[in-house]
């Protein structure tokens, strides 16, 4: 089949989409880190995903998860250091209508923000060589397995007719539950409540995951057409209505609607949506919406009561992702499935199609994913605190007060308070020039009675 140059555009562009969805997940995630000494370390930890994963992606990553291969679980080294890709004259299957480089791009942006999202729960505690190294390694034995199951054609959930448009099982369910098994695998913080949440930065990076969510969602489909217009409204759309139960939620406990409210519900409802949105109308996204609102919300308050993560990766990722998943299998339609193709598709639809064994293969891969990626996800960080034990460190930072002046020589005071930031400095200032001032006070009464001294001792000579 030859390309289509709009699919191309339209898949590259996507690809953008969710390159810019990382550095709002780091706002997100500084917005939410309630103290101010560790903003730059949580902004950090999302940034240096984008070169470690990306060159791990470049290395084996995208030949792990993408090869032909004829093993079910794990590809081979057909793609290592991209060969066979940049010139490869054939599409990948599941995508004929865009060169291979396209598609390797599209998917490395799910690759880089996938571990991204895991620091949640290692949050204001671990020292961020020590992360480096566990996204290299979670990246390589936890992330690209799980994408060869769920979208490689030889991926045994793939070949069990199981669905997931973009990344219900590799990035949600994935990334929620190794941040719950990094929780509990750290310890909690310290200092679970010293300051307070940045309104404004979480505001705006929840409004850069909703713009790129787009992009992630609707990109997902591999070519321009009338499903990947109806994934992308009906990401928008369960977003919206999960922002609004939220909302609802907080004040019938609380009496207070903020936006807070707002941003949790949507990333709750675009994270469930986001395996069927290639697969359901727009009414079926309603429900999407409230479940996951709902859930999210219980699972959120129920969390505090064992694990420290406190940009609740588990429930917004883990808990919404999983749920996304069921719902797949029981609202899943094949005439969305139909949409924009030629020929009717072999996939069949859920429940609503009178396919009711679709939910078991549903439940299968969202159980799989979310098992495999707990228990990897806790050997690798325990194995790095055994290590790091050998050689008498730590991976936990013992001040976890001040980790950005500590560790990276650099902190936000200048952003977030700054009036006192300039106060402090030309205070600073002042106090040194007056240092400076008195200190030439004292060198020139030093000379002028040196001086007078030398003169005294020169009329007694005489």
């Amino acid at each position: 089949m030859p390309f289509d140059n709009g699919d191309t555009a339209f898949v590259l562009m996507s690809g953008a989409l969710v390159l810019f969805m990382t550095p709002g997940l780091a706002y997100l995630y500084a917005g939410g880190s309630n103290n101010r000494g560790n903003i730059m370390h949580t902004i950090m930890s999302s940034f240096a995903a984008l070169p470690i994963v990306t060159i791990q992606w470049f290395i084996w990553g995208y030949s792990l998860a993408f090869s032909e291969s004829s093993n079910s679980y794990i590809g081979n080294l057909h793609y290592a250091g991209m060969h066979n890709v940049y010139n490869n004259p054939i599409g990948y299957p599941t995508d004929p209508t865009v060169p291979n480089m396209a598609f390797c791009f599209f998917q490395m942006m799910f690759a880089v923000i996938t571990p991204a999202i895991i620091f949640s729960g290692a949050a204001e505690r671990i020292k961020m060589g020590p992360f480096m190294i566990i996204l290299f390694v979670w990246a390589t034995i936890v992330y690209d397995p799980i994408a060869y199951w769920t979208w490689s054609p030889s991926g045994w959930f793939m070949k069990l007719g199981g669905l997931d448009t973009a990344g219900g099982m590799a990035v949600e369910t994935a990334s929620g539950f190794a941040s719950l098994a990094m929780a509990l695998a750290l310890g909690p913080r310290k200092n679970k409540t010293k300051g307070s949440i940045n309104t404004p930065m979480v505001s705006l990076g929840g409004a850069i995951l909703w713009f790129g969510w787009i992009g992630f969602n609707a990109g997902s489909i591999g070519a321009a057409n009338a499903r990947a217009a109806n994934a992308a409204f009906v990401t928008h759309l369960s977003g919206s209505v999960a922002a609004a139960t939220w909302m609802l939620c907080d004040y019938i406990l609380h009496k207070k609607v903020g936006v807070l409210s707002i941003v949790n519900g949507a990333v709750a409802g675009m994270v469930c949506i986001t395996p069927a949105c290639g697969y359901i109308q727009p009414a079926s996204a309603l429900a999407f919406g409230v479940i996951s609102a709902v859930a999210t919300f219980t699972a959120a308050r129920w969390r505090k009561r064992f694990a420290d993560d406190p940009f609740d990766a588990f429930a917004c990722h883990g808990v919404s992702g999983f749920i996304g998943m069921l719902l797949t299998g029981v609202f899943a339609e094949k005439k969305v499935i139909d949409l924009g193709l030629a020929n009717p598709s072999a996939v069949k639809g859920g429940w609503i199609d009178h396919n009711y064994i679709q939910l078991a293969k549903q439940l299968a891969g969202a159980c799989s994913s979310a098992v495999y990626s707990f228990g990897m996800t806790y050997l690798i960080v325990k194995a790095m605190m055994f290590v790091a034990k050998l050689t008498r460190t730590s991976i936990i930072h013992q001040d976890q007060d001040n980790i950005d002046d500590n560790e990276l020589g650099e902190n936000a005071q200048a952003f977030l308070e700054p009036n006192k930031y300039f106060s402090e400095t030309h205070h600073k200032k002042s106090t040194q020039m007056t240092e400076m001032k008195t200190k030439a006070d004292i060198i020139q009464a030093v000379d002028v009675e040196s001086t007078i001294n030398k003169t005294v001792e020169h009329e007694v000579h005489q």
